[in-house]
């Protein structure tokens, strides 16, 4: 089942949380668990040999390769890459990409073990995903992800960000709110991206609708087409006009790819299962014998 090795990692990133050394590297994971997962080890097993590994008290001399090609290393990795774009680990960088460090995010640990135990059975991974978005769990992850992204890119200049954009909109771009108590500057190129905190480059948007498009449930097409996710359709799908009305102060040069060359401004982070299908469907020879 294609969801079944990101389970197995957050399991073991989980045990090894509780030892005090909650991470996991490109190495380990290639020399480590790929090997392990051939030979159906239990989860005390992978977390054991990674950390008599870290001790030195193990060489990897005589393990087999289960990873002979640059491709297949490139592959993996994307797993622990699809962790990351998700908030589920944080990146730390080393002196090469096997020395690269995923580590768990502490704030998340509970609403990552609640979604490692309610992950589904299912064969199909169109159901698997249904069934894990109708949980609870993914919600109270969703939002706290989305909260902490926020106050991690707080920056000194923010609040003069806020005035100029409500300034230039007056109003929410999908509500038509006028109340400045509920409406925030949204970045339309994410400010991690080099977005610029400008008002070329921000939309004036009710709190609980900035929150929905940056967890990547609202997306705003260049011709102002408005576009909800499955699940936000169902609580905002009568509440949000299915096109809006692009502000003249945002240039067509603004977005992240250029106006000609992208389907919208924002696409989706929260919710984005192309994303999941495509780690699922670059899984290699090595992990399918195992992971």
């Amino acid at each position: 089942m294609a969801l079944y090795p990101l389970r197995l990692l957050l399991d073991i990133l989980c045990q090894l949380q509780r030892r005090g050394e909650g991470f996991l590297t490109t190495e380990e994971l290639v020399k480590i668990v790929i090997p392990l997962s051939g030979s159906k080890a239990r989860l005390q097993d992978y977390v054991n040999f990674i950390m008599w590994f870290r001790a030195g008290d193990i060489s990897l001399g005589g393990w087999p390769d289960c990873c002979p090609d640059a491709n297949d290393m490139r592959i993996a990795r994307e797993y622990l890459l699809f962790l990351k774009n998700y908030g589920y680990v944080e990146f730390v960088s080393g002196n090469n990409r096997l020395e690269e460090r995923y580590v768990i995010n502490e704030v998340l640990v509970d609403e990552i073990k609640s979604l490692i135990r309610t992950m589904p059975q299912s064969e199909s991974f169109s159901l698997a995903l249904a069934d894990i978005r109708s949980t609870e769990v993914t919600s109270e992850f969703e939002r706290k992800r989305v909260r902490l992204s926020i106050s991690n890119t707080a920056r000194p200049n923010q609040a003069h960000f806020r005035r100029v954009v409500l300034q230039a909109c007056g109003r929410c771009v999908i509500s038509n709110v006028t109340m400045p108590e509920v409406l925030e500057a949204a970045h339309i190129k994410p400010f991690k991206y080099k977005g610029e905190d400008t008002v070329a480059n921000g939309f004036a948007m009710r709190t609980d609708i900035h929150t929905l498009f940056d967890a990547g449930h609202l997306r705003i097409a260049v011709d102002g087409t408005v576009e909800l996710s499955t699940r936000a359709r169902m609580d905002y799908g009568a509440a949000i006009p299915p096109r809006i009305v692009i502000p003249d102060f945002i240039p067509a040069s603004n977005e992240p790819s250029g106006r000609a060359c992208t389907a919208s401004w924002r696409m989706p982070r929260g919710s984005n299962t192309p994303l999941l299908c495509s780690v699922a469907s670059l899984i290699p020879r090595c992990l399918q014998r195992g992971i």
